[in-house]
């Protein structure tokens, strides 16, 4: 038979076999073989009629051969093309046979996306073909036996492993029942509905997933189903198929399910009811949900809340209310996210459960199209494409840090296209900056795009909970402002008052007295975790207990409790749990356990077990069951080789009462067991916890050059401080305390010191570490903080010990930086010329601190006019350079530029275009953002804003990525003044809101006062004078303008056009803007006036031709806007 004739044979048999549903068929060519094999054809697409209130698509692919049978290679890329196209079923028909594991391969593939498949080779479509010829007998309609299924719990929606283990529930989380369900080759299409209830329906709440529930699925011969149903469970205990009903509705015989495994509950410690602020921020939260889902676009929220208030307990109810509006669920943790790469990699597993080497090189071209489809750049695709089907996996660390967004940003649009994404991200205060910087740019592209609809929701602890020098804590800030909504985006979760605490505990034991309820709050507080930890334990002791089937804990010991209550028995209730709970337990329990809180709030399973030497029986799991199910650890959801600490205070607990030769044995333990792969931050950390101070150190520098290398300064400082603790702690403490530079296990652990024969020796490596973290600092801020400030002081104090004068030099070049981003120039000229006279003594010659310092030099003295000396020294800058120190010389480039910015612009741009081509040459990106930066400043003012804008975009991604504080806030300043000569003062005031944020945090005064200068100007276009007013006031403190005369003036660059603008306001607005100008020196605001009144009337003023470049027509009237 000719292979058209094939073709239109088998279309006509499978639109007879669905004929009763009035299918239409039509040929498309949605497979785009691209002639890569002769004997494919197009897909079939079918569609139901309009009168059914589903809509189905099938494909059909036509395989004709003549002595092969079809393997994977042949339908792969079919595969990706019906995932791509939102199919529901995908039918493969071949003359012949299907290779032997097909079958296997497409059920990991189709059964976890819910993808219907269907393979009829040879001897079935003979089977189909007589019985659509009038010969029934042949195809048996019978359906006994023909559609079987099976039952799996567990915690993850898309992971039905075949194990007969029990699944352990939190119970704050769901427990997923996957339902797989297979039709028999032998039975007729049919169109079915299936559901699940519970027997007890007071016991738990059950969602179908993804309108698994609401709507009938069209099911034909050969198919393979999966249902969802999420279950959130209202008791503890064990729980089976027993428990629930499966409801079928138009199947056309029994449905024989098996059920693969049970689930255990925890004991549940407090009633689940809301009270106090628990109630508020759930409120608030849903009602911002509420008016997504009826607005779309992308969203976000910050919730706040110190630990043990009920954190997790609320965003449980949060999700059970969005699993019953059957809209799709992201959930990571920033516990187990260490790195933007890892966050992509988790995003894309979860969102996209394609199974385990699905991927070959055959299957780029599809991939392509999809990956297409995503709006992805031509780049990104194929990096993608290449990761998936030469590796198998998403490779990102290799990805340029300016595509990982917009990578990030396809996956949540293309998740959310359908119903919209929550994207839940918890503990965001235990993230690395990379990847809250990752979020940051994730959400500006899909705004940005009005890609998807996506509702972001972020939990961390409160910035006051995290250290004032935190840089994590500002990224929070940082995502907040950017947010579109309203000023509410940021969540507060408040304590619980002692009548709230009271109304929650005794809801949940209601035969406790009023007198020992008191008692019990006087002893553990208010907080929802303590009161949890009370009632685990009152249990644990057998106080309290359940009577018949209920489930409302009854108090059967009142003595015992009074007992408890007489001598303070219940403080420091955690501890006393674990004790009571570890008694009765195997030794090796504990023992892994605690081996888990040494290595963090999430552990590895296989290496704690071998540690602990956990025997391999069915006790053991036993055991680990019972830890699960009195919330101490549990499985994490999605990953069977993690376990985690139900709460970060169970970990503190077990942490605070390991004996130190525990601690250090549990930890050599883990790091002979991990050497070999894990990463040497968390080694460095076992070292230290395990005594071994050497190896401590070396991990600690080898992960801070990583983290320096990878531009990610804070990773470096956090590696330091671990090296610093194995020198001397009285260095590690410039933290004053801060519990988010170092883990728990280290601060608790006994220190771990190395010998020195020498002093000298110990003090040179902890000046170079110092020194090193003063890099990082100046690489995330140019400015001062305390931080900075702490370190600096610390590293002089050695330095003049070892009585190095090439290290005090450098300190006082870096101290005389931050003073001139504090804009006091002329202590900072003292310095620098200070520290050239001590590097000049020392015979320093090709020095790069002294070739950095006769830069900044050069600078100091070009703001004071000087302009020859600065060229001077920019020369010797170059003398002393040492060879190939590209970076440096690019510097030389930018402040040439920079000298000419009051005469000739013509020279300016000449220098940084060359500057930038240099820097990209040698691939020296924080340059390139530098000069990005300051290109973009001369082109806003040049009639090239479209140009403008567009570098000080790509380099404010460059400076977010790096965390380049400094170029962030030049670049903020620049779309500032973009977006005021656009009209657009709104988005101006959301980038000065950022600039401000940086500026005061790293007290970088010389640009602080340009924020407040266009800060007035942008109050003023919205209307708000009194706003106007208050931000110019600021502008005359920050440059202490109060006290200028009138003669100084005619000597003022760019701190002058801010004043005009005053004035200019003033002469519109006496009433409101005349007491600000009044604080001045009444000669000089005379002057102003006057100068304001002469511009107004286009007279001539002592304003050079540039200084009038930045006067710019702004709603009707001209303002100096101002940038560098």
């Amino acid at each position: 038979m000719r292979w058209d004739c094939f073709e239109t044979l088998v279309v006509d048999t499978v639109r007879q076999l669905y004929g009763q549903y009035q299918i239409s068929t039509e040929q498309t060519s949605l497979s785009h073989d691209g002639g890569r094999d002769a004997e494919s054809h197009h897909v079939l697409a079918i569609g139901l009629g309009e009168d059914l209130s589903v809509s189905v698509r099938v494909f059909l692919e036509v395989k004709k051969r003549a002595t092969e049978n079809v393997g994977k290679g042949d339908i792969g890329s079919h595969l990706i093309d019906a995932f791509a196209n939102n199919v529901t079923k995908i039918i493969f028909v071949t003359n012949r046979d299907f290779s032997e594991n097909l079958p296997l391969w497409i059920g990991e593939f189709c059964t976890p996306l819910n993808i219907q498949f269907s393979l009829i080779n040879g001897n079935r479509l003979i089977q189909l073909l007589n019985s659509e010829l009038g010969n029934p007998q042949v195809l048996d309609r019978t359906v006994d036996d023909q559609i079987i299924g099976k039952v799996t719990f567990s915690l993850s929606p898309t992971d039905a492993l075949p194990s007969s283990a029990k699944c352990m529930v939190r119970p704050d989380r769901p427990v997923f029942a996957i339902i797989d369900v297979a039709i028999g080759e032998d039975v007729a299409p049919f169109y079915a509905k299936l559901s699940m209830r519970l027997i007890d329906e007071d016991a738990a709440s059950i969602f179908g997933i993804n309108d698994t529930q609401s709507q009938p699925i069209l099911l034909s011969p050969g198919t393979r189903r999966r249902w969802v149903f999420s279950i959130w469970p209202g008791r503890a205990g064990h729980w089976n198929g027993c428990d629930f009903n499966i409801d079928q509705e138009g199947f056309p015989g029994p449905l024989r399910l098996s059920t693969i495994n049970s689930f255990q509950v925890s004991e549940i410690g407090l009633q689940p009811m809301m009270v106090g602020g628990q109630k508020t921020a759930y409120k608030q939260l849903k009602s911002a949900l509420n008016t997504w889902r009826n607005t779309g676009g992308s969203a976000l929220r910050v919730l706040l809340s110190p630990g043990g208030l009920g954190k997790s307990f609320l965003i449980g109810c949060l999700r059970r209310d969005i699993q019953s509006w059957c809209i799709r669920t992201l959930m990571l943790d920033g516990e187990a996210i260490e790195s933007d790469t890892a966050l992509i990699t988790a995003s894309f597993t979860a969102l996209f459960p394609f199974a385990r080497n699905s991927f070959e090189p055959g299957l780029k071209p599809a991939l392509l199209r999809w990956l297409e489809c995503l709006d992805l750049s031509p780049q990104l695709r194929r990096l993608v494409a290449d990761d998936l089907c030469d590796s198998g996996r998403l490779c990102a660390d290799n990805y340029n840090p300016a595509i990982r967004a917009q990578l990030l940003a396809a996956l949540l649009a293309e998740a959310g296209a359908a119903r919209g994404l929550v994207f839940i991200f918890e503990d965001l205060h235990k993230a690395p900056p990379s990847v809250l910087s990752l979020l940051a740019d994730t959400l500006r592209q899909l705004r940005s795009t009005g890609m998807g609809s996506i509702f972001l929701l972020l939990t961390s602890r409160p910035f006051s909970d995290s250290s004032t020098h935190d840089l994590a804590r500002d990224w929070l800030k940082r995502l907040q402002k950017i947010s579109a909504l309203a000023e509410d985006a940021l969540l507060h979760l408040s304590p619980l008052q002692d009548d709230e605490a009271r109304q929650l505990l005794r809801s949940t034991v209601p035969t406790l007295s009023e007198a020992q309820t008191e008692s019990i709050l006087q002893q553990v507080g208010t907080s929802p975790f303590n009161l949890r930890e009370t009632v685990l334990y009152l249990k644990l002791l057998g106080l309290l207990g359940y009577v018949g089937t209920g489930q409302i804990p009854v108090l059967l010991r009142p003595d015992k409790l009074n007992a408890l209550l007489g001598h303070d028995g219940l403080k420091t209730t955690t501890q006393k749990r674990l004790q009571v709970f570890f008694k009765n337990q195997p030794s090796w329990l504990q023992r892994m356990v605690e081996a888990g809180a040494c290595y963090g709030r999430q552990f590895p399973f296989r290496q704690t077990a071998a540690v602990a030497l956990m025997p391999d029986s069915e006790d053991a799991l036993d055991a680990l069951d019972e830890c699960a199910r009195w919330s101490i650890v549990l499985p994490v959801p999605g990953c069977a080789e993690l376990i985690e600490f139900d709460h970060d205070l169970v970990r503190a607990a077990l942490l605070s009462g390991l004996a130190p030769p525990k601690h250090q044995r549990l930890a050599s333990g883990l790091l002979t067991e991990l050497e070999a792969d894990a990463g040497a931050l968390l080694l460095s950390s076992l070292a230290y916890q395990a005594g071994q101070a050497e190896k401590a150190f070396t991990f600690a520098r080898t992960a801070a050059k990583a983290g320096s290398e990878r531009g990610r300064p804070a990773d470096a400082l956090r590696a330091n401080y671990i090296a610093l603790l194995t020198l001397d702690p009285a260095w590690a403490g410039q933290n004053e305390g801060d519990d988010s530079w170092i883990d728990l296990a280290i601060q608790v652990a006994t220190p771990a010191r190395r010998d020195f024969d020498n002093w000298q020796v110990r003090d040179r490596e902890a000046l170079a570490i110092l020194l090193d973290n003063l890099q990082s600092l100046g690489s995330v801020s140019s400015g001062s903080g305390r931080l900075s400030d702490a370190i600096l002081s610390e590293a002089r104090m050695v330095a003049e010990r070892l009585q190095d004068h090439g290290s005090i030099a450098a300190l006082m070049a870096m101290q005389g930086r931050m003073l001139f981003e504090q804009n006091d120039v002329a202590k900072a000229l003292a310095h620098h010329e200070e520290a050239e006279r001590i590097f000049n003594e020392q015979g320093l010659m090709r020095n790069i601190e002294r070739a950095e310092n006769l830069i900044r030099l050069a600078i100091c003295l070009r703001q004071n006019g000087r302009t020859e000396d600065s060229l001077n020294a920019l020369g010797q800058a170059i003398s002393h350079r040492p060879k190939a120190a590209w970076s440096l010389l690019n510097k030389v480039r930018s402040n040439l530029g920079a000298i000419y910015l009051r005469s000739d612009w013509t020279v300016v741009r000449y220098h940084w275009e060359r500057q930038f081509r240099s820097a990209r040459v040698h691939g020296l990106l924080s340059r390139q953002a530098h000069a990005l930066a300051s290109l973009s400043f001369i082109n806003l003012f040049d009639g090239r804003l479209a140009e403008g804008r567009r570098q000080a975009e790509e380099s404010l991604l460059i400076a977010r990525r790096h965390e380049m504080e400094n170029t962030a806030l030049r670049c903020d300043l620049n779309l500032s003044v973009a977006w005021l000569m656009e009209g657009n003062a709104e988005a101006a005031l959301q980038c000065l809101g950022e600039a401000e944020t940086i500026a005061l945090r790293h007290n970088v005064g010389r640009r602080l006062w340009r924020v407040y200068a266009n800060l007035a100007t942008t109050w003023e276009i919205l209307g708000d004078d009194a706003k106007a007013v208050a931000h110019d006031i600021q502008t005359l403190t920050c440059l202490d303008a109060t006290n200028w005369e009138a003669d100084r003036l005619a000597r003022q660059g760019r701190e002058l056009l801010a004043l005009i603008n005053l004035a200019s306001r003033t002469q519109a607005n006496p009433d409101t803007y005349g007491a600000a100008l009044a604080l001045m020196n009444p000669a000089c605001r005379d002057e102003l006036l006057l100068l304001a009144q002469n511009l107004e009337d286009g007279q001539a003023t002592v304003l050079s031709p540039v200084n009038l470049k930045y006067r710019v027509p702004i709603y009707g009237r001209h303002r100096f806007l101002i940038t560098e």
